[in-house]
């Protein structure tokens, strides 16, 4: 068991709201009659052929120069289309620049104020105002300890979800399903566009948006606060070893497809899920279901690997042993766990926090005595 990997009793969970991803009409004929519809393709299959290998990129055909200087002011109702449309998100923007030598800023996505927040612009309300002080620097220019020759996927060379590492921006929705969908890093790797760290500071990413794939360009300068003699990321970390920054680029990418990073605090896994895969979502209550119904579903995602996010402990102030309310985790595993006689003793539910840390302080978590040796493996 990895310390970034919290256990919760599943029998505790009734006020944990899972987000699977997997087909609409398997799902209701689960829910409805506990049985998947014998006509069901295999999922697995439809994900990785329908969803993400046939990638439909929506493109802008002007270029925009790295140097053309252009600025963003938010004004009026129109200005989350205006940048939302923009010309820097252009793949001929990302391979013109690509190879220059030179490093590359986004004409559109500026490391200032409005990639913030618009609040202070008088346009909209800031839901929670980033501090002052931020500046914006590239991983690169960090220093303290941080690697001057920044990597994106770290010495594992491929996305890990045990790198993600929230930072003081409330967007846990967004890293818990990017997490869920990196436990296949294939997948994850199908709306990353870049396969090494870009020398010139230039990213390309892909969404699903309103039914069709968007490419989003984005630089590689973060908004950061100072952090002993350097500078650290404000929001998402890079993995723990300061090696890996794939989360925080695709977070920032995440943040501009949205107008900037105040618009994505607060939000609900299924959400994250469809935009990262194409994928249909679900969305499940476990109020709603019986215990057998409830655990019979969560066991056949599991063993189909579908990304799944679930939030914790509603109307519990505080939240339950260390799980968070209102707070999201990466779904990971089910399981039940036998006595000698092969009677389930116990059934537990496995997520992690993408805090990249383990909070939960309850039953079976990590250093509990309660684990036998046949239990662990």
């Amino acid at each position: 068991m990895k310390n970034s990997i919290a256990i919760s009793a599943l029998l505790t969970a009734s006020k944990v709201q899972s987000h699977k991803h997997h087909s609409v009409r398997y799902s209701q004929s689960l829910l409805e009659t506990g049985k998947p519809d014998s006509s069901t393709r295999n999922l697995e299959a439809d994900f990785m052929e329908l969803g993400l290998d046939a990638l439909r990129v929506v493109e802008e055909e002007a270029y925009v120069d790295e140097s053309a200087g252009l600025s963003f002011t938010p004004k009026g109702c129109r200005a989350g289309i205006e940048r939302f449309e923009g010309k820097s998100n252009s793949e001929q923007t990302w391979t013109s620049a690509s190879g220059k030598g030179k490093k590359w800023e986004d004409p559109e996505f500026g490391a200032d104020d409005s990639s913030l927040s618009w609040g202070k612009f008088g346009f909209g309300k800031e839901y929670d105002a980033p501090p002052d002080g931020l500046q914006w620097k590239r991983p690169s220019e960090m220093g303290q300890g941080l690697p001057a020759k920044p990597s994106l996927f770290g010495k594992f060379g491929k996305p890990l979800p045990q790198g993600v590492a929230q930072g003081q921006l409330g967007d846990c929705w967004f890293l818990a399903s990017a997490s869920a969908v990196a436990e296949q890093p294939k997948r994850i790797l199908k709306v990353i566009e870049n396969q090494e760290y870009s020398p010139e500071g230039i990213f390309r990413f892909k969404f699903w948006v309103r039914n069709k794939w968007v490419g989003v360009n984005i630089d590689d300068r973060l908004p950061v606060r100072s952090w002993g003699s350097g500078f650290r990321p404000w929001a998402t970390w890079p993995s723990k070893s300061g090696e890996a920054w794939w989360m925080p680029l695709l977070e920032k990418a995440f943040a501009k497809l949205n107008q900037n990073y105040d618009r994505i605090i607060g939000g609900n896994g299924a959400e994250g899920l469809r935009t990262l895969t194409g994928m249909p979502t679900s969305f499940v209550k476990h109020k709603d279901l019986t215990p057998t119904t409830g655990l019979a579903i969560h066991k056949y995602w599991a063993m189909k690997n579908f990304p799944a996010t679930a939030s914790c402990c509603n109307r519990v102030a505080g939240g339950i042993d260390g799980l968070i309310t209102g707070h999201a985790y990466s779904f990971l595993d089910v399981a039940e766990l036998k006595d000698a006689s092969g009677k389930v003793v116990n059934t537990i539910a496995k997520v992690r926090n993408p805090w990249s840390k383990e909070a939960y302080k309850g039953p079976f978590r990590d250093d509990d005595p309660k684990w036998t040796e046949e239990w662990k493996k």
